[in-house]
C-alpha cells in the first residue's frame, strides 16, 4: 500500500511539475503575442501602451521609487556626530 501511495505522489508531482510548465509557456505566449502586436503598432506609427510585468501577477506592484522619502530616512544633521 506505501508503494502505491508513493507511486500516487510521485505521479501528483509529475502532473504539477508539467502543469506549471504548460502555465509558464502560455504566459510566455501570451507575452510575445503582446510584444509582437507592440512591434506592428510601431511600425505603423502608432504608441503602444507598455504593461508592466507585474501586472499579470497575483502579487502587489513594487513600491513606487521614492527618493524622497527615502532621503528623509537619513538624519542629515547627526551624520558626523558619531
Amino acid at each position: 500500500m506505501a508503494a502505491y501511495d508513493e507511486r500516487l505522489d510521485r505521479m501528483e508531482t509529475q502532473q504539477g511539475v508539467t502543469l506549471a510548465r504548460i502555465e509558464r509557456e502560455q504566459a510566455r505566449a501570451r507575452r510575445m503575442q503582446e510584444v509582437q502586436g507592440h512591434l506592428l503598432q510601431l511600425l505603423l506609427g502608432e504608441q503602444p501602451v507598455w504593461r508592466t510585468p507585474w501586472e499579470d501577477s497575483p502579487l502587489p506592484p513594487p513600491p513606487a521609487d521614492d527618493d524622497d522619502a527615502f532621503m528623509n530616512d537619513i538624519d542629515l544633521d547627526n551624520l558626523g556626530d558619531e
